[in-house]
């Protein structure tokens, strides 16, 4: 059990944090008002609370609602404060929210999908950030549409004054003016160009009729609305002339394609590749495609040909293949997965199958399916994997009464052996294949680059051990023959499968707070069981925690399959008794050392900082309630910063990861540790340097520690990236 001090650290940390966050997020104070509405447009008040209101006009929003406007549909917000007015079109979703800095006010508007037309009044102490999952629009004293595409395309069109638009991505940034349009994907490249009044989405007719949206305390609505034209003047800002075609100057691709290009180095094998990426992004309605062109040449400039030259190597060109978003009832994406979590955490917690991109591609599958109270989610790690298969997850859950949730979960991973990388599939895993590009050779006794199949002379004494098909010759050598000896999996699998069952309830929920009580039980094929249970999620504006109580069996972890699965799928050692390498599972590497029933508790906290920087971490500490006094701790993190608020600095981010060891904060590396950054540097408008390192460590000859030569291993790529 944890000591009474370190349960008490572990609270109070929590709560500073908590009270952190509810001091960063301020009320609105009920400035928002519903001035008129057509058709159906409901509410969702923040925290846990699933039931929808329907908006009637004059109601007041509060801080933290979530605002839906259904087919034919539209909803004008009048902020009364500073007199602004945002429209909703039909099918829109967005989030009303303000923060306040000691040297100013924000209000955030926080948009999923959909469009939004704003006419934001120029006042001093007030700042408007229109957020996207794409892009961020600083704005005042400024009128324009935004329209958010569930492809990752983000539209403005500007109707007067001036705005700064950012990209997530890329951190590039441009000004929107009148009469122009700037268009902003999820892969990190702007467009801009001179708008054509025929893209200009319809104003809904929002002037009141009389006495219509008379304000709570008297004041009237005609006093804050738009003048009578609300069609901005587009004719008179464009500036093409007749003899100019519709799509003169857009650089833009036919069909809303787009297209990002960077070019740079990368480490492959332990091989230096000059690299060349195209990354082009074709939305086709709900259907969004994204594809992943890498071109690797060496040092001579010829072209690394195992990337191109088998018909399954055109999966691993699929950066995404999406339908719908993750809000949908219905929703499925193709290619790189990460932070797919199935239940409470306590079997799959937050997995990705892009732990070792570029040098391992996997193109993996998830999606859900709602029917009502009933859901369905799937996973499916790497499309590669099928035949054996790889790493797959199912799971359904049900709202049996009310609130009340229960959930089943199954996870199953064919072939731990499938995480040793093995090029022609022969058995033999790369790393002890002396011929890891042929599947018909594999050993090399005298490393003199003729396999021993071939080889008249295989351990190389000069004397002659077999003729050239493999049968004793005459000349047999006299002193015998020590031939090495091979690791071969071929036709030997190691499956893995855990299953599970988990309950939440909603506690409490405002516009503020949101208070859900959880548990889970989890069970190991052939090992030991565990439980997650009380389990609270807390949310606080901004501010997300996460506590639990655990209890395990023997021979039971839990986040069994978590962010750096893949990596520790299996291994490689040497076993100095039998004097040979020996393949070892994740279940033969964690779960048999523990010997024991373990207690612990598991906690997390995230925060989003005033859109500064984002923060998350989570810790677990389980320890024996025997005399082995064995003790697991587990430590993940991860920041990234706004890159806005540092001078030509566009990206910012880092991660940190140990898990299942005996002290995390010796900080010693381990096979566990994984960490890593993501730097981008502005070199000139529209051009950054970008830098991503990551390293991992492998305990290669079964000595207990990773400190040896080849025992790091190291990801890293420089890239220059042009955005167009």
């Amino acid at each position: 059990m944890l000591s009474n001090k370190t349960t008490s650290i572990l609270f109070s940390s929590l709560l500073i944090v908590a009270f952190a966050g509810n001091g960063v997020a301020q009320n609105v104070d009920q400035t928002a008002l519903a001035l008129k509405k057509r058709g159906e447009v409901f509410r969702k008040p923040a925290g846990f609370k699933t039931t929808d209101e329907q908006v009637e006009v004059g109601f007041w929003f509060d801080d933290f609602d979530s605002l839906r406007t259904a087919s034919a549909s539209y909803l004008a917000i009048l902020f009364t404060d500073d007199k602004s007015i945002l429209k909703m079109k039909e099918n829109t979703r967005l989030t009303i929210q303000g923060n306040t800095t000691p040297s100013q006010k924000i209000r955030q508007v926080r948009i999923n999908s959909g469009s939004i037309k704003t006419k934001i009044s120029p006042q001093i102490d007030v700042k408007y950030e229109i957020i996207s999952p794409v892009s961020v629009a600083s704005v005042k004293g400024t009128e324009f549409w935004l329209t958010v595409d569930t492809s990752g395309i983000d539209t403005f069109i500007g109707l007067e004054g001036t705005v700064e638009i950012l990209n997530i991505e890329s951190g590039q940034t441009m000004l929107l003016t009148a009469g122009m349009t700037i268009t902003s994907s999820w892969t990190g490249t702007m467009n801009i160009n001179t708008t054509d009044p025929a893209t200009i989405p319809s104003d809904p007719d929002v002037e009141p009729q009389q006495g219509e949206g008379q304000q709570q305390g008297g004041e009237p609505a005609q006093d804050v609305q738009p003048a009578q034209s609300d069609q901005p003047p587009v004719q008179e800002t464009r500036t093409r002339t007749p003899s100019q075609s519709k799509d003169s100057g857009d650089s833009k691709l036919p069909g809303g394609i787009s297209m990002s290009a960077s070019v740079g180095a990368a480490v492959l094998d332990g091989q230096v590749y000059n690299q060349i990426s195209l990354r082009p992004d074709f939305p086709i309605g709900p259907i969004g495609v994204g594809l992943d062109l890498n071109f690797y040449f060496d040092a001579d400039g010829n072209l690394r040909e195992e990337d191109w030259d088998e018909p399954q190597d055109a999966i691993d060109k699929i950066f995404y293949l999406r339908y719908n978003s993750p809000e949908d009832p219905f929703y499925i994406r193709a290619g790189g997965l990460t932070g797919v979590t199935m239940g409470q955490g306590l079997i799959m917690d937050n997995y990705s199958n892009t732990i070792e991109y570029p040098q391992v591609r996997r193109v993996g599958l998830t999606g859900h399916r709602e029917f009502g109270k009933l859901r369905f989610q799937g996973l499916v790690a790497n499309l590669r994997e099928l035949k054996n298969p790889g790493l797959i997850g199912a799971r359904v859950s049900y709202n049996v009464l009310g609130s009340l949730k229960i959930g089943g979960t199954i996870v199953y991973d064919g072939d731990q052996f499938g995480g040793l990388p093995d090029k022609d599939g022969d058995g033999v895993p790369d790393s002890v294949d002396d011929f890891p590009d042929d599947n018909l050779r594999t050993v090399d006794t005298d490393g003199d680059g003729v396999a021993d199949k071939d080889d008249p002379d295989r351990d190389g004494d000069g004397y002659t051990d077999q003729d050239l098909r493999g049968n004793p010759s005459e000349l047999n050598d006299t002193s015998g023959v020590n031939l090495k000896t091979v690791l071969s999996l071929k036709d030997v699998k190691n499956a893995s499968s855990i299953y599970g069952v988990d309950i939440e309830f909603p506690l409490f929920n405002n516009e503020l707070i949101g208070i859900t009580a959880y548990g889970e039980f989890a069970k190991i094929r052939d090992f030991g069981s565990g439980f997650a249970l009380p389990g609270i999620r807390v949310s606080i504006g901004p501010v997300f925690l996460k506590m639990e109580y655990r209890q395990y069996k023997e021979e039971f972890i839990g986040n069994f399959y978590d962010r750096t699965y893949d990596l520790g799928r299996a291994r490689l050692i040497w076993d100095a008794v039998n004097d040979s390498t020996i393949a070892e599972t994740r279940e033969d590497i964690l779960l048999k050392p523990v010997r024991s029933p373990l207690t612990g508790v598991f906690g997390g906290a995230a925060l989003n900082m005033l859109d500064m920087f984002t923060i998350s971490a989570s810790f677990s500490r389980m320890k024996s309630s025997g005399d082995s006094n064995l003790t697991f701790e587990s430590l993940y993190g991860d920041l990234s910063i706004n890159p806005v608020f540092i001078p030509k600095i566009n990206k910012a981010s880092l991660f940190y990861q140990q898990t299942n060891v005996e002290n995390v904060f010796d900080f010693e590396n381990t096979p566990s540790t994984l960490f890593g950054y993501l730097i981008g540097y502005e070199i000139a408008p529209s051009v950054s340097l970008q830098i991503r390192s990551q390293q991992t460590f492998a305990d290669r000859n079964g000595d207990g520690d990773v400190e040896d030569e080849g025992e790091t291993v190291k990801l890293t790529s420089i890239e220059t990236v042009f955005t167009f």
